[in-house]
């Protein structure tokens, strides 16, 4: 009954793994159409969208860099880490706005990030804090990694259409 128990937690963990994996696959790929400049609705909620991979790309390298401090250096780009990118979206995104939709969108776009953060600790949720580190280790190598390095890329080679999906979110 004991190997049931975990072959039955095992694929639970992996179920959940997958979620999150698909979710952040998601955000990753709305990070990418919206560097690429297709037409968005404008409203707050599209500003949301384009800030929240920044800050979960930022959460990924806070996490992952504490458990192996060459990460920070091996998913910079030219400016720097993902912080001063993610700091650098963050002023695009609410410059000119007033004080009060400037806070809205910061705070659903870090509750966005939150729970995304959230799950992928679940995800990696172990009986042992050995096991958990390992899980965490493997996830930021195949996962964490290749996405702060497609936020901060995209920010490198294609910043103006990141700039021009923010004015056009921000002109309806």
């Amino acid at each position: 009954m004991r190997g049931i128990e975990r072959v039955s937690l095992r694929r639970k963990e992996m179920i959940r793994a997958k979620g999150l994996e698909q979710w952040m696959q998601r955000l990753s790929l709305l990070s990418l159409l919206t560097v690429a400049g297709p037409s968005l609705a404008a409203n707050l909620d599209e500003l949301v969208q384009l800030l929240s991979p920044a800050y979960l790309a930022e959460n990924a390298a806070v996490v992952c860099t504490a458990n192996d401090s060459t990460f920070a250096v091996q998913t910079s780009g030219r400016r720097g880490s993902m912080s001063v990118y993610a700091q650098n979206m963050k002023q695009e995104i609410i410059a000119g706005l007033d004080e009060d939709e400037a806070n809205t969108i910061l705070r659903r776009a870090a509750d966005a990030a939150k729970a995304a953060a959230l799950m992928a600790i679940r995800a990696h949720a172990s009986s042992t804090q050995d096991e958990e580190k390992q899980k965490l280790i493997a996830w930021c190598e195949t996962s964490g990694k290749p996405f702060v390095q497609n936020i901060i890329m995209g920010q490198d080679q294609k910043y103006d259409s990141f700039r021009e999906a923010v004015a056009h979110a921000k002109s309806r």
